[in-house]
C-alpha cells in the first residue's frame, strides 16, 4: 500500500485513542495536518502538545508561525463571513427553496422578521414567567422541554413528555405554535415536506425547547450542532434521520438583553477541525482557541426567527450583563434517510 499523508494522519489519529496524553503523537499529527495544508487543525494539535508538555520547544517555536498562517487564511474579502438572507414574514416567497440553499452551502443562514407579533410575544413571556417553577436549572440558566438528547434508549418517557409539551407550547403562545413555525418553514422550502417526526405508533417528536440564558453565566459555549447530535447519540434514537448530513438549527427570540447575547459565528467549519477538538464538548479552552478567529454577530430582534447551518459552523451565544435574560424557543431540522423529508426535532 502506498503511504500517503492521509494514511499517516489516520494512523496517528488512531494512536491518540490509545495514547491520548502523548505530546509526541500530537506533535507528529500537527506536522501532517500542516503538510496537508490544514493550518487550523495543525495549530489546534500543537496547542494540545504544549498543554501536555509546556517546555516542548519545537512546538512552541512553530506554533507562532502556524498562528500567523491561521490569521492569513481567515482573512475575508467581504465584510461578512457568511451569506445570510433577511426576509419579512409578510413577503416570504412560496417558490424560493431557501432551506435547500442552506444544505447546498449556497446560503449559511436565514433571518425571518416578525414571525410573532409584539403582542404575541408579550403573551408568551407572561406565560413563561408563570411557569418558572417548572424550568430545569442548567449551567447557563434554565430550560423547559424534554429533549431527545436527554432520553435513554427507552423513548417512552420522551414521547410522553413531548406530547405534553406540544400542548404547553400552544398555551404559552396562545396559538397553534407548530402551525406558525411550519408555515414559515414551508414558505422557505418549495417541496413543503418539512414535518415533525411521526412514528407508526403516533409518537411525535417535540418541535422546540425553551431556553433562558441568564446574565453573567458565560453564555452558551462554542459548539456545532452536528457534535451535539453525535455526543448525545441522537442518531441511535432516531434511525429515520440521515447520519452523514449537516443539522440545521432554528430559534425564535422571546426576550433579549439590552446588550450582548448575540449568536456568534466563527470563521471555522466543523470539517476543518480535529477529532480531539470535536470531542472536547463545551470546553472553555476550545472557546479561547476559537476567539482567535474572525467572528460574525447575528442579533435578531424579539419575534424574529433564525435558521442557520449550525451543524457545520462553529458558534456560541455571547455572554452578557444586566438584568434581562435571553429567552428563545427553538430546535433542529434534519434530513431523512431518503432525502425526501426534513424532520423538525428537539
Amino acid at each position: 500500500m502506498k503511504i500517503t499523508v492521509e494514511n499517516l494522519i489516520a494512523i496517528y489519529e488512531s494512536a491518540l485513542i490509545s495514547k491520548p496524553n502523548n505530546h509526541l503523537v500530537y506533535n507528529r499529527l500537527a506536522e501532517l495536518y500542516y503538510a496537508r495544508g490544514n493550518f487550523v487543525a495543525a495549530f489546534d494539535v500543537y496547542q494540545r502538545a504544549l498543554q501536555l508538555q509546556p517546555e516542548f520547544q519545537i512546538s512552541n517555536k512553530n506554533i507562532k508561525q502556524h498562528f500567523v498562517n491561521i490569521q492569513n487564511i481567515t482573512e475575508k474579502v467581504s465584510s461578512e463571513l457568511y451569506k445570510w438572507n433577511i426576509l419579512d414574514i409578510k413577503s416570504l416567497d412560496n417558490g424560493l427553496d431557501t432551506i435547500d440553499l442552506l444544505y447546498t452551502d449556497e446560503l449559511d443562514g436565514i433571518l425571518v422578521k416578525n414571525v410573532f407579533s409584539t403582542k404575541e410575544i408579550e403573551t408568551a413571556r407572561e406565560h413563561i414567567d408563570s411557569l418558572s417553577p417548572e424550568f430545569e436549572q442548567i449551567i447557563y440558566g434554565e430550560k423547559l422541554g424534554f429533549s431527545i438528547m436527554e432520553a435513554t434508549n427507552d423513548l417512552n418517557k420522551y414521547f410522553q413528555k413531548a406530547s405534553e409539551f406540544r400542548l404547553q407550547l400552544n398555551q404559552i403562545f396562545a396559538s397553534e405554535f407548530e402551525t406558525r413555525i411550519f408555515n414559515v418553514f414551508n414558505h422557505l422550502h418549495s417541496l413543503k415536506n418539512i414535518k415533525l417526526l411521526d412514528r407508526k405508533n403516533h409518537d411525535i417528536c417535540i418541535p422546540a425547547q425553551i431556553r433562558i440564558v441568564h446574565p453573567g453565566k458565560g453564555g452558551l459555549k462554542a459548539h456545532t450542532d452536528n457534535e451535539v447530535f453525535e455526543k448525545y447519540q441522537v442518531y441511535n434514537h432516531l434511525e429515520e434521520i440521515k447520519k452523514d448530513v449537516d443539522i440545521l438549527s432554528y430559534f425564535i427570540v422571546i426576550d433579549k438583553p439590552e446588550k450582548g447575547g448575540e449568536l456568534v459565528l466563527y470563521d471555522l467549519l466543523r470539517e476543518q477541525t480535529t477529532v480531539s477538538m470535536k470531542q472536547d464538548f463545551y470546553n472553555c479552552e476550545r472557546d479561547n482557541f476559537l476567539d482567535n478567529f474572525r467572528k460574525q454577530y447575528i442579533n435578531p430582534d424579539i419575534g424574529d426567527m433564525v435558521i442557520s447551518n449550525g451543524g457545520r459552523i462553529w458558534h456560541k451565544v455571547a455572554d452578557f450583563d444586566g438584568d434581562k435574560n435571553r429567552i428563545t424557543v427553538g430546535g433542529f431540522l434534519a434530513r431523512s434517510q431518503d432525502n425526501q423529508t426534513i424532520y423538525c426535532v428537539t
